[in-house]
């Protein structure tokens, strides 16, 4: 099955890597993820550049 995730962020820095790593860790891999950011005033835009690609 092939799916993909969208999903909004604002100021999540603190989630966000629980957040990749249950992704990661799913037995099911989402084609693409998707990430809107709404203007983090955070460091969520870094962490989310970060994140490796798999």
């Amino acid at each position: 099955m092939e799916f993909d995730i969208i999903s909004a962020n604002f100021n999540n820095e603190s989630y966000l890597d629980s957040y990749f790593k249950s992704i990661i860790n799913s037995d099911l891999q989402p084609k693409t993820v998707i990430i809107v950011d709404d203007t983090s005033t955070d460091k969520s835009v870094e962490v989310i550049k970060n994140i490796p690609q798999v």
